[in-house]
């Protein structure tokens, strides 16, 4: 059996809608465009959805929805969000399938950071067919308030073999340092021109060229990166530079837009996507390739990143999984499957650095018994 929402309190209902103000996932900035489909219930739920749920002896599903109504396009993976009191519920998901029956019931992967705010994602079986969804006691204690304020579903990209085959990595075992990123400030950026959308919980990331020189100084890169952010801004109109990272030829990461933002480089999949743009021309007729020190960053800001999100390693994507483009060039992309498996791999340990100095010796000038006074130490 499942049961009804009960009614929501005063208070909770001032906390529901603090969470309705708060930054959501959905969306689309002025200069980005919105891939997913929201779902649409004929019943109940009506979306946003408050419910005020209590531990029973008598079942573990707390509340089972209706079914939605038909999706226009075929999807496979369903994402969510919302304010929960709870972090021990669970929220399971089934799809309708070709032949009038349902998928098992499957278990969305949780994000739920300290002040109640989370999202989920569950992955389900392709096609275009309605959605349902129930929510799980996992051991809650007494009352588990719960605020769902969207629920969406995408067409999500087939995985390369590479990518499928990696071994399941929740994350590294300790905390992960950022590595050393130059920020706006040094670049002399310029503001954006209308507010940025946020960006709170990240969950893709995608490599991009810039499809411009391939800067071996940080002097060079900071004017190319200025010259990005221009050409952008006054050429193509976008608010700000497009990209959250670029990375040079020596190693140098750029700061492009703010990491918590929602930025500007995959035309409708800008939404939890990071964009990382090495600088160079990667394809016909340049070929420019990765430096030792150009791949080595960008592992070290895949792998921070991994730790920092818990962004999957097999959501690390190149432009053209997205649309049709060279983007990244055949240089960098090739090198995708062995960059993702080197970020999903603990980081090397650090070698202690060892400082060989001469033996401190002090000479007397006047050598002989040295006399205490009470306040100093001198030699006869």
């Amino acid at each position: 059996m499942w049961k009804k929402p009960a009614v929501v309190s005063a208070a909770l209902a001032l906390a529901l809608l603090a969470a309705l103000l708060a930054p959501r996932l959905g969306g689309a900035s002025p200069d980005s465009g919105a891939d997913s489909l929201s779902a649409a219930f004929g019943g109940a739920p009506k979306l946003p959805l408050a419910l005020s749920l209590r531990k029973s002896r008598a079942t573990k599903t707390l509340y089972r929805s209706g079914r939605s109504l038909a999706f226009p396009q075929s999807w496979t993976t369903v994402i969510f969000e919302g304010t929960e009191g709870d972090a021990n519920l669970v929220y399971e998901f089934s799809k309708r399938l070709p032949d009038g029956s349902w998928s098992p019931w499957v278990s969305a992967e949780i994000h739920l950071f300290k002040n109640g705010r989370f999202w989920g994602r569950a992955r389900l079986p392709e096609g275009d067919g309605a959605l349902r969804f129930q929510i799980m006691d996992g051991g809650i204690k007494g009352a588990a308030p719960v605020f769902l304020s969207d629920i969406e579903v995408y067409d999500a990209q087939a995985q390369s073999a590479a990518a499928e085959s990696l071994p399941a990595h929740p994350g590294p075992p300790e905390p992960i340092l950022p590595p050393l990123i130059h920020t706006r400030k040094e670049w002399r950026a310029k503001p954006t021109r209308n507010p940025y959308v946020p960006m709170p919980s990240p969950w893709r990331i995608t490599i991009h060229h810039t499809a411009g020189p391939q800067t071996m100084n940080l002097k060079d890169t900071l004017r190319e990166v200025r010259f990005i952010q221009d050409f952008q801004q006054n050429g193509r109109g976008w608010d700000d530079i497009g990209y959250h990272f670029l990375i040079d030829g020596a190693g140098n990461i750029i700061e492009g837009r703010p990491v918590n933002v929602v930025g500007s480089h995959v035309k409708g999949n800008n939404d939890g996507n990071i964009g990382i743009a090495m600088m160079g021309y990667f394809s016909p007729p340049v070929n420019d390739h990765l430096t030792a020190a150009q791949e080595a960053a960008l592992v070290a800001l895949i792998r921070y990143l991994h730790a920092r999100y818990g962004i999957a390693i097999a959501e690390v994507k190149g432009h053209r999984d997205y649309e049709r483009t060279e983007c990244p060039g055949d240089n960098v992309y090739n090198l995708l499957p062995d960059i993702r498996k080197l970020a999903a791999a603990p980081p090397p340990p650090e070698k202690p650095i060892v400082i060989k100095r001469p033996p401190l010796v002090i000479k007397l000038q006047n050598p002989g018994a040295l006399r205490w006074d009470g306040r100093a130490i001198s030699a006869p």
